[in-house]
């Protein structure tokens, strides 16, 4: 299953406990924020806990249910699924499915449909190297849009989209 190959990568792209107060996502750890943990642990009925003692067998559920499956990556081949897959974690499922369709060539709608995944199942290291330079314009666009997130550029973003070039052969 390709999840269970790209879940360590993500992992690892993630990092553990961070709370830069610049990072508009709040305190998160693994990637996970102290947000979306609530929504999860509420739905389960457990009780609230800081996002600090997350497990990663828990983010590694977060993952599956809250953005591989949503974002459509079990159909499409690897390493498109690994990189549509981080992309739809670190800018949320919608704007990854508009940056999937516009690597793609079809109508940017930012719901993943029939066509886009026509497109995406023979989808190959060209694709995946747009995907990837999509991704580039995309940051750089919110580092100039918004200068508190600059800081994020170059050492976290950009760091990321290269350890996702790796994987592509």
């Amino acid at each position: 299953m390709s999840f269970a190959r790209a879940l360590p990568i993500l992992l690892r792209n993630e990092g553990g406990l961070a709370d830069d107060p610049a990072d508009r996502g709040g305190r998160t750890n693994k990637g996970i924020t102290q947000r979306t943990y609530d929504h999860w642990l509420e739905r389960l009925g457990h009780e609230l806990q800081p996002v600090d003692f997350m497990t990663d067998d828990v983010a590694g559920a977060i993952y599956l249910s809250a953005y591989w499956t949503p974002a459509y990556c079990d159909r499409m081949p690897w390493p498109l699924s690994l990189i549509h897959f981080d992309c739809a974690v670190n800018c949320g499922p919608h704007q990854a499915a508009k940056l999937l369709q516009r690597t793609l060539g079809v109508a940017v709608d930012g719901i993943i449909g029939p066509l886009t995944l026509s497109r995406a199942a023979p989808a190959g290291p060209r694709d995946c190297y747009r995907y990837l330079l999509e991704r580039a314009f995309y940051y750089r666009a919110l580092a100039r849009g918004d200068p508190t997130q600059q800081k994020f550029l170059a050492g976290g973003w950009l760091h990321r989209l290269e350890t996702l070039y790796a994987e592509i052969q």
